[in-house]
């Protein structure tokens, strides 16, 4: 079957990170990727920030008091390189030859993948996903779910995104 845990798979990465390499004494961090991983750093760039900066102070060694410092969260910022889906005209025969357009592909990616999407397969009694968590750039999908599938291109999730983020956007990915 069908199973979509993106938000479990990054909350147990940041989890990892700060347990195991420090991530909780972070000062500054960076949530990134390129082509594919940067469209899934742009779309959870405010989930991920969130969850570094929810990181619990490790407690102090045996014996010793920490003086009562507070933590405070990192400075969280993106850096989005060739993820940026741009909203276009299809080119000049391409929907004649039954290639769909970008607007269309965005639509059935978010019926599959978005909020309420079936968890498996519908040939295989698919039933409407639970493990949703949010939506997909900060509250862009679920702002207005009839046109959510908008939200894979660049400038839409952007209005919605709080963290900062560098982009870098080649020609060619």
């Amino acid at each position: 079957g069908w199973h979509f845990r993106g938000r479990r798979v990054l909350a147990g990465a940041i989890a990892h990170l700060q347990e195991y390499h420090g991530l909780r004494d972070a000062t500054r961090v960076l949530i990134g990727g390129c082509s594919a991983g940067g469209r899934g750093a742009l779309y959870n760039l405010d989930y991920a920030c969130s969850l570094v900066g929810l990181a619990e102070p490790p407690p102090a060694p045996r014996g010793q008091h920490d003086g009562g410092a507070v933590r405070r969260a990192p400075e969280c910022k993106g850096l989005i390189d060739s993820g940026w889906w741009v909203e276009s005209t299809p080119v000049a025969g391409q929907l004649e030859r039954g290639m769909p357009s970008l607007e269309q592909v965005s639509w059935w990616s978010y019926m599959l993948y978005g909020p309420g999407a079936p968890s498996r397969a519908p040939a295989q009694g698919g039933e409407r996903s639970q493990d949703v968590a949010g939506g997909m750039c900060g509250n862009c999908s679920s702002s207005d779910h009839q046109r959510g599938h908008l939200c894979f291109f660049g400038r839409r999730c952007a209005a919605h995104q709080a963290t900062p983020f560098f982009l870098s956007n080649a020609q060619y990915d």
